[in-house]
């Protein structure tokens, strides 16, 4: 009789033991691996790939218009170069000719804006030569010192007579600086947006240059600059 009872105790001691090994390694086996992907985060890594992507999309975006632009203020400023060469004086595009100092010309004014395109293409914009009075106050002999392409100006669907020169980013504020007291320095320069790089033309000191074209950056895009 003790002896039953000895190996009945024994079996359920055992049993017991058994169910509390299986309970210890169905909890390890109910745990979640830290590194576990799940759908939110993966939706996360995705949206941040899609912001890079776009902003390396509008970097070089930006360097494109950039050079696009660097390109055409280096034609427009050997253009200018050749027509001092021509006719002795530079393109008379501002209200008076003054050649006792140095002059800035602004192309978001529509009148010298026009005034540039007549002098350097001798034609409009549209291609339509000039006038026998344009040729006389701009251009006399109507050469042809710069070929500007339809994708130098604005509104590219409706290219008039009026249409505007503008740089790689659409913008009209751009600057031609013009050595007209013939002393090959660019110097005491009047403007409030010199970019750093052109700084010291606004100084006694000034810049050894002739012709100075550039663009002040707006809304992200960067100073353009073109000396000569």
């Amino acid at each position: 009789m003790k002896t039953a009872l000895v190996i009945t105790i024994a079996i359920t001691g055992l049993l017991l033991s058994g169910c509390k090994k299986e309970e210890k390694v169905g909890t390890v086996n109910a745990k979640t691996s830290p590194s576990e992907v799940t759908p939110k985060s993966f939706g996360r890594e995705a949206e941040k790939d899609i912001l890079e992507m776009r902003r390396l999309a509008n970097q070089a975006k930006i360097k494109i218009a950039a050079a696009k632009t660097q390109t055409a203020f280096i034609q427009w400023a050997g253009a200018i170069t050749r027509f001092k060469q021509v006719y002795g004086f530079y393109p008379n595009i501002g209200a008076a000719y003054d050649s006792s100092r140095d002059s800035v010309h602004l192309l978001d004014n529509p009148a010298t804006n026009l005034k540039f395109v007549k002098a350097l293409s001798g034609k409009l914009p549209t291609g339509i030569p000039l006038s026998a009075e344009d040729r006389k106050r701009l251009n006399k002999n109507g050469e042809e010192f710069c070929d500007f392409q339809q994708g130098d100006f604005d509104d590219l669907a409706n290219l008039a007579e009026r249409s505007m020169l503008v740089d790689g980013f659409g913008n009209s504020k751009i600057r031609v600086i013009l050595d007209t007291d013939n002393n090959t320095t660019i110097r005491n320069i009047q403007a409030n947006d010199l970019p750093e790089e052109i700084s010291a033309a606004a100084t006694d000191g000034g810049i050894n240059a002739r012709v100075i074209i550039y663009s002040k950056g707006e809304n992200g895009a960067p100073d353009i600059v073109a000396i000569q």
